[in-house]
């Protein structure tokens, strides 16, 4: 025989979750605020040439998107705690709640945070722009080169990229999915029907953790790669600048330093020259140097801007569809929420109702006696008629069961004589029954009862997986039948009571 369905739900666990959430959440907030004002500074970074606008476009969404998914991330963390906290102290409640007798104080619900984990959301500016040309000279050597030499400034670009990888390696950022994991082996102990959607969507948060390092590393990659791209080319630049400057010297007495400023190299600033006399030697060097810059292009493929390999605006999405559970569903009592109902749409407060069970439900809650006894005797109190409607609630969510059931009790001879055969007869009370033909719990209490009823059901509904025994099917309260039969079998030494629900 199965044991009894229970719910332990353990009010502590979830609390610890809370309060958890609510720290790595704020942890991870407080990492990015911390490395804004490094990334603010990537204005003029990637170069004014086109290729460089294109990979600007796509670092700086690529930066907005990161940046939204990590704001999103400690936003649902931190209010997904704050339900938590909710759905334990209703736990809690109901816990006390069923309690008979000398039970204590009424539980106090854990104060939320005092601030939240997301204060503020900011996004760097656009990171494209330059001096218009990467080469800056006094004989006309960037007129004649035809093309715009990259402009882009590697300085800013590592260290941006720097930045990047400081955030990356946060344990705020790193550590994130353990400390998710963590909170998962914790609530992995709660016994409660809620808990499947609950390890669920702490799931989520951990693959949205994941993918946010990930995008963090891209980045940082991103910037480093433009980074040694720019300084390669400049490094083949100033070795034709140094030729050029030693076939002027030589030829005509020329001497033209050679200096780097953040953005671009600068050739003989500041001297006079007659550019007429270095035409042609100027002109020898420039069909190089295009051909040079024209290979860099195409072999940097700067223009495909920011590789990454997941699609962060997906877990940005996805989280903020989870937040949208909570701020819509219509209730504001999480344990009666939606969002943690359970495939048959059973919500932790329904769960609590069909585990305490219609014997404990009236008396653990007003000091009187259980409900089924008080539907019977007609003395429901108001408080009463509240558990009933919840409880019946409950029951209608849960599947019908369509077959035959049995149940033992026992019943007094007037009792007995009140199923008239072929006539309909209304059970009052909450009727308990099982669809093992030996009796609920395998024909556990067959040695102290001196009824069976042998049974149709069209509309009990089967509750075990959620209290009382696997077996068993709860007819709700007023539940019509038809009297077939009822008779005594003198083998079973039991009255036999036969009714097919109308």
């Amino acid at each position: 025989m199965r044991e009894l369905t229970t719910v332990d739900a353990q009010p502590s666990i979830y609390y610890g979750a809370a309060s958890a959430l609510h720290t790595i959440a704020s942890d991870l907030s407080a990492a990015v605020n911390a490395k804004w004002g490094a990334l603010s500074g990537c204005s003029g970074m990637s170069g004014s040439y086109d290729e460089a606008k294109k990979w600007s476009a796509s670092y700086d969404l690529q930066t907005t998107m990161a940046l939204d998914a990590a704001t999103q991330l400690a936003m649902t963390m931190d209010k997904y705690g704050s339900a938590l906290r909710t759905v334990g102290f209703n736990h809690e409640m109901a816990d006390w709640s069923a309690t008979i007798g000398n039970k204590g104080p009424a539980p106090v619900k854990p104060a939320a945070p005092d601030i939240p984990a997301v204060t503020m959301c900011r996004v760097p500016p656009p990171s494209a722009g330059g001096p218009g040309n990467g080469l800056s000279d006094v004989v006309g050597l960037a007129e004649k080169v035809g093309v715009i030499i990259p402009d882009g400034n590697p300085g800013k670009l590592g260290t941006i990229g720097n930045t990047w990888a400081a955030l990356a390696s946060d344990h705020a950022v790193t550590g994130l999915p353990d400390e998710l994991g963590r909170i998962v082996n914790a609530v992995h102990l709660v016994k409660s029907p809620e808990v499947d959607t609950v390890l669920s969507d702490l799931a989520g948060m951990q693959t949205s953790a994941r993918a946010l390092e990930g995008q963090f590393n891209a980045l940082a990659g991103a910037c480093h790669d433009h980074e040694t791209a720019l300084c390669d080319l400049r490094d083949k630049l100033t070795k034709q600048l140094k030729a050029l400057a030693k076939e002027l010297a030589e030829q005509e007495a020329i001497n033209l330093a050679i200096g780097a400023a953040a953005s671009m190299l600068t050739f003989g600033l500041g001297a006079v020259v007659a550019v007429a006399r270095t035409a042609q030697i100027v002109e020898k060097f420039a069909g190089p140097i295009r051909e040079m810059v024209e290979s860099w292009k195409a072999e940097r493929a700067i223009a495909k801007g920011v590789k990454v390999e997941e699609n962060i605006a997906d877990e940005t999405r996805k989280m903020q569809s989870l937040e949208n559970r909570l701020d819509d569903d219509e209730f504001s009592d999480p344990g009666d929420s939606t969002w943690l109902a359970d495939k048959n749409g059973i919500t932790p407060n329904d769960a609590a109702v069909l585990n305490r069970g219609p014997s404990s439900l009236g008396g653990s809650r007003d000091g009187s006696s259980d409900l089924i006894s008080a539907i019977r005797e007609d003395r429901v109190t108001p408080r009463q008629q509240a558990d009933m409607d919840a409880y019946n609630k409950a029951l209608d969510k849960l599947p019908a069961y369509k077959g035959n059931v049995v149940r033992q009790t026992h019943l007094s001879p007037e009792q007995i004589a009140e199923y008239k055969p072929n006539q309909p007869y209304t059970e009052d009370g909450y009727t308990c029954t099982s669809t093992n033909m030996n009796g609920t719990g395998n024909g556990v209490n067959m040695g102290s009862t001196n009824v069976e009823y042998r049974m149709t059901s069209k509309t009990g509904r089967q509750i075990g997986d959620y209290g009382g025994t696997y077996d068993e099917v709860q007819f709700k309260d007023h539940t019509n039948f038809m009297v077939k039969a009822n008779y005594f079998d003198p083998k079973l030494g039991k009255q036999i009571i036969v009714m097919d629900e109308l």
